[in-house]
């Protein structure tokens, strides 16, 4: 599992310096992993009725087949997906819960360690689009059955595994996506912000 580290400072990408372009400051909810699969990104009860790779003929090898090079894919009216190719991915929020971002950590050297608050990340507004994350919303590896006692609250799973989480659950209010990213001198993390048009 990677490190993280607590910033004194506020961290941001050296892609560029304009304000206007970024996320607010966000931190670190939590750093997880899948089996090599996209994450699943629907509302907790879809989530629940959702069938992994165990299963015969599932949906998930319909996602897989069509979701291309997409970095967020809408598979149907109630199920997108977050298309990771290294199988990890964190979890950041601002501190007002304003945006939420999703990324995959797609370098990082050795000796660095991903920090647990100050980020902020350069936005792409040019990949706007319109979402609906709204309520329990349940992220996780899309190669799993979720199993049905997760309940309705902020929380971390490692579902079929001791460590590390695999599932989080998040209470979310967003209606707007858009690419991000963050690079540095020893780190490249790249994702999805979800936010809430107007914020």
């Amino acid at each position: 599992m990677l490190s993280v580290v607590e910033a004194s400072l506020p961290l941001r990408s050296s892609l560029h310096s304009d304000p206007n372009m970024e996320t607010r400051l966000c931190q670190l909810f939590a750093y997880c992993e899948t089996s090599g699969a996209p994450v699943g990104i629907c509302s907790l009860e879809d989530a629940k009725a959702w069938c992994g790779t165990e299963y015969k003929q599932p949906l998930y090898w319909d996602v897989i087949q069509s979701i291309g090079q997409m970095q967020l894919f809408q598979f149907d009216a109630t199920h997108c997906f977050f298309n990771t190719e290294t199988g990890n991915f964190a979890l950041y929020r601002s501190t007002d819960g304003a945006e939420l971002v999703i990324a995959e950590i797609i370098s990082i050297e050795e000796d660095a360690a991903i920090p647990l608050s100050g980020l902020a990340f350069n936005c792409d507004i040019d990949t706007q689009a319109s979402i609906k994350l709204k309520g329990w919303t349940c992220f996780f590896d899309a190669a799993l059955t979720v199993p049905g006692a997760i309940l309705p609250f902020t929380s971390l799973y490692a579902v079929d595994q001791a460590t590390p989480w695999n599932v989080a659950v998040l209470d979310c209010d967003y209606d707007t996506a858009y690419e991000v990213a963050f690079t540095s001198d020893t780190m490249l993390l790249q994702g999805i912000c979800f936010s809430k048009r107007g914020v």
